[in-house]
Order: structure tokens, then sequence, then C-alpha cells
């Protein structure tokens, strides 16, 4: 028997009267879906982010591991090396970090380079600060300029004479680095202490934050290191066993090949 319009009418009306039952479940069901979804977000942003940033802590504190190792050979090779001496003139770079836009550890790389020619204590320190003025006075990096007064300083040729800097005395000398200091000084005397003023703050923060990333760095280092051997023995394993195996004629290929043909 045909359904009639009023019994359709019925029909809708209730269907739509139960919908409207379940419509508060249907919503609080829905509420819990977005909560869930919404905490596993905040989860895997928050683990991502924690992974950056250990990331970013390990490289921080292996470069200046790198730097400081760099610092003690370069002292080592000149028959200077002491731990006192190195620890010294580390806390002389947090001096440069906090009176200049210059960080510690390119404050490190650049007594190391100096180093190089048989500079120590307070002279490589001296000769430091006026390389900072220079490099802060011609927009040039800290290395870059530890190098052309490194060479200036340790050998006989004037690197610094194109930027109008005479030096005297004898390569390698405590003269000659005294009069480079003083002909730096004269042109180019407190750029770098100066360069910190009004937005040179801004620098010296990021210096600070990259000191932080470091530090968390050197405090996750033994077991990084731990991990980090016991993974090299294992990789190192593995070659010696394929180094071992893959020159003969039935390698691991060959039989690898053979144990899934179908």
């Amino acid at each position: 028997m045909a359904t009639s319009q009023k019994e359709i009418l019925i029909k809708l009306l209730a269907d739509v009267s139960d919908v409207k039952k379940k419509m508060p479940q249907a919503e609080q069901s829905m509420d819990g879906f977005i909560k869930s979804a919404l905490n596993i977000a905040k989860v895997t942003a928050g683990v991502t982010a924690f992974i950056k940033v250990m990331g970013k802590s390990i490289d921080a504190a292996a470069e200046h591991e790198r730097i400081v190792n760099q610092l003690n050979q370069s002292l080592a090779n000149q028959g200077k090396y002491t731990e006192r001496a190195s620890e010294a003139l580390q806390q002389y770079a947090e001096e440069i970090q906090k009176t200049t836009l210059f960080d510690n550890t390119a404050a490190v790389q650049s007594m190391a380079l100096i180093s190089a020619y048989g500079y120590e204590g307070s002279t490589l320190m001296q000769l430091t600060k006026a390389t900072t003025d220079l490099a802060q006075a011609k927009g040039m990096d800290l290395a870059s300029a530890s190098s052309v007064v490194a060479k200036s300083v340790g050998t006989s040729t004037n690197a610094l004479a194109r930027y109008g800097i005479t030096v005297d005395g004898t390569a390698k000398s405590t003269e000659r680095a005294a009069s480079a200091i003083q002909s730096i000084e004269k042109l180019y005397g407190g750029q770098a202490a100066a360069a910190t003023s009004g937005f040179g703050v801004l620098k010296q923060i990021g210096n600070q934050m990259g000191d932080v990333f470091k530090n968390i760095g050197m405090a996750i280092e033994p077991v990084v290191v731990l991990i980090g051997r016991d993974l090299l023995n294992v990789l190192s394993s593995l070659n010696d066993w394929f180094s071992a195996n893959m020159g003969t004629r039935r390698n691991f290929f060959t039989i690898f090949a053979e144990t899934f043909r179908v």
C-alpha cells in the first residue's frame, strides 16, 4: 500500500527529533576529537622543538670545542701550552664577548690564529683586542682580521699596510706586536666597544643565547660521546664485514638475489 504524505511527514519529523537528541553526543565526541588532535599537535611540536634545541646545542658545543682544541694545539706547537694558559685565554675571550659584538668562540679562534706565530699571555690578549677594533672598523669578520694581523706581526710582510697601518720590528718579536697594537689603536681604537651601543645590544643578546645552547651541548656531551662511540664501533664492524665479503665471487648481493629469486 502506498505511503501517504502524512506518514512520510511524521517519519521525517521523528528522524529530525532523533537527530536533535543525538546532537549533544555528536558535539561532545567532536570536541573530544579536536582536543585530542590539539594535544597530539602540541606534543609533536614540543618534541620537534626539543630535537631542534638539542641539535643546535650539540652543534654549538662541538664548534666551540673544535676552536678551543685549535688554540691548544697552536700553543703546543710553540711549546707554550699549559692548561692554565689556555683557561686564561678562554676567560679573556669571555671578556671580549661582553665588551664587543664578537662572541667568545670567534675570540678564541682569533687567539689561535695569532698564537701560531709564538705570541702568548698579555701580548696575545692585546693583539686580539686590537684585532677586534680593526675588524669592527673595516667590517671584517674576526677570523679574517686575525689572519691579517697574525701575518703582519709573525712575518716580515706587513699585510696591514693596505689599511694604512705601519708595523716595525723583527718578525715574531714583542716589539713588532707592540708596534702593530699602537698603530691599530691609533686609527681604530675603541671601535669594537663603541659598536655595542644602541641596537648593538641585540647582537650581544644573540651571543648570550648562543652560549646557552653551547652550555646545554657541553652538559650532554658525555652521553652523546658514549652513544657515538658505540655507534661508531657498530658501523666499523659492519664495514669490516663488507670489506671481507664483498670481494668474493658469491658476494652479499648475489646471495641476496638468489635467496629471494622467484
